[in-house]
């Protein structure tokens, strides 16, 4: 906890907390698991979940 409170990432990890649900570890873990998330490519087509259609 001590490392993600000093990293260089500390600006993405408080970004991802004001999302409603997330919290410090999930958000730590979403920046450990998907690395700088600024370097993803950009979309211009919304993501959509629906988990009642299995998927095609």
């Amino acid at each position: 906890m001590q490392c993600a409170e000093t990293s260089t990432h500390i600006r993405m990890i408080a970004a991802l907390q004001a999302f409603r649900g997330i919290g410090f570890l999930t958000a730590v873990t979403i920046v450990a698991e998907g690395g700088d998330l600024r370097q993803a490519p950009a979309t211009t087509r919304p993501v959509r979940f629906d988990l009642k259609r299995p998927h095609a």
